[in-house]
């Protein structure tokens, strides 16, 4: 604006400077006066040329001037967004700040009420003692009531597995004299048919022929037919016995060293069967104690987590479809605050996962693993569940050295994480793995 008012003056003289020469040339001057006026206007020249040159230069200056404001002006524009994203970020710290005052308001209630409860505690301690040394003294009486009528059972069992084996002995002996009783009846048909057709007698009258006792009196006063008759039924006795085995013995010898070989491996089958099914029974019993042992631990562990999750109502385990644990299946009755005991089918999905949820970490109080990965476990329930669900990770993660692995997508459970993990996509086909420390992110918003 400067330089284009000087150059408007400078214009202006030089109007002015032509119009006095132009009205002091006289028509017939002289040519002194001329020199004198070239030199005016040459001197007037050089003053416009210097104006020209002195404009051509504020424009330049302008021109920059002009570059540097738009610059200033989209600086001053990324700032005042920048101000903007910063007064966002500190209403955000506002409110975070604000949530920690109220959960650090909250912990110091609670810790006001834990302080109040050790003298409780010790009371119901005290009482819980006395009940527990009670117990024990059942449970010692109860356990040599359970020996003594176990040492019966083995007792009972013992002498049934001696009468299992007598009666199974005098079974095979019985099978064996219905077989000898068989073949001696066959036999004795056999022979039967022999002496009819060879004596033409019954076995009981050649019994009592020979209890006769023939003598040679007798034989010499038997007629001759009688005497043909009777050298015919010899010859055929003769012929009717074969030939003679000469290897009989040997093969009846071995026979016999064979069946006492057979009986000396069935005796050994009979005791090893016998110490097996003890074993086993052994196996069975201490797979019952320590299932039931166990069974009652987690029992007690879900009782206690189902109450501290759902404020309420009451949850157990049962043994099902079976009188013996090692057969039997496992059910969950679970009543939620104001609804009627039911199977865990009977329940809506949220209840379903916070059942789970406390089964689960029931088992790892019982039995605690080194780590625990839990995939969109807390998706089917709502913000009020999921804090109870936080509440109880933090309690287990206080009193276990597990450490958990959670694997989601609702913002309630990321907020009460340790560090974060995730995938981002800047680029188009280029993932990378990003990680945050919200515990190193919350000591940098109190230090600012």
């Amino acid at each position: 604006e400067t330089a284009s008012a000087n150059l408007a003056r400078v214009e202006t003289e030089l109007k002015t400077a032509d119009q006095a020469v132009r009205d002091a040339t006289p028509s017939g001057g002289t040519l002194a006066d001329l020199s004198e006026l070239e030199q005016a206007l040459t001197v007037a020249r050089e003053a416009l040329s210097a104006a020209r040159e002195g404009e051509t230069e504020a424009r330049g200056r302008l021109t920059d001037l002009t570059r540097n404001r738009e610059q200033a002006q989209k600086r001053r524009a990324g700032l005042e967004r920048d101000v903007a994203t910063w007064r966002d970020r500190h209403g955000a710290a506002d409110a975070r700040i604000g949530k920690l005052t109220d959960r650090r308001r909250g912990a110091l209630q609670e810790t006001e009420a834990a302080k109040a409860r050790p003298d409780a505690l010790a009371n119901e301690i005290s009482a819980l003692q006395s009940r527990v040394d009670a117990l024990d003294t059942e449970r010692i009486n109860a356990a040599d009531a359970l020996a003594e009528k176990e040492q019966l059972q083995r007792e009972t069992d013992t002498k049934a597995r001696t009468t299992a084996n007598a009666a199974a002995t005098a079974r095979e002996a019985l099978a064996g004299a219905k077989v000898k009783l068989e073949t001696a009846e066959a036999r004795l048909d056999e022979l039967v048919v022999q002496a009819r057709e060879a004596f033409e007698r019954t076995p009981q009258g050649l019994l009592a022929l020979a209890r006769a006792g023939l003598d040679e009196d007798a034989l010499e006063s038997l007629d001759q037919k009688d005497a043909e008759q009777r050298a015919l039924i010899l010859r055929r006795d003769r012929d009717g016995l074969g030939g003679v085995n000469m290897d009989a013995e040997t093969e009846a010898e071995d026979l016999a060293e064979r069946l006492g070989g057979q009986a000396s491996e069935k005796e050994d089958l009979t005791a090893a069967i016998a110490k097996l099914r003890e074993g086993v029974d052994k196996l069975n019993a201490e797979g019952r104690e320590r299932l039931i042992e166990a069974f009652d631990t987690v029992n007690e562990h879900f009782k206690a987590l189902f109450t501290a999750l759902f404020r309420g109502g009451q949850a157990e385990l049962k043994l099902v479809d079976a009188d013996d644990p090692l057969m039997a299946g496992l059910e969950i009755m679970a009543q939620p605050p104001g609804k009627k005991l039911g199977t865990l089918n009977l329940m809506s999905g949220g209840e379903q996962a916070l059942t789970a949820a406390a089964l689960i970490f029931a088992v790892f109080l019982s039995r605690p693993a080194p780590i625990c990965v839990l995939d969109e476990v807390d998706a089917p329930l709502d913000d009020a569940n999921v804090d109870r669900f936080c509440r109880m990770l933090d309690e287990m993660r206080s009193r276990t050295d597990t450490r958990f692995v959670i694997i989601t997508h609702n913002p309630v459970t990321m907020s009460r994480m340790d560090r974060l993990f995730g995938v981002t996509m800047r680029e188009k086909g280029v993932s990378k793995l990003v990680s945050v420390d919200l515990g190193a992110a919350e000591e940098l918003v109190a230090a600012e």
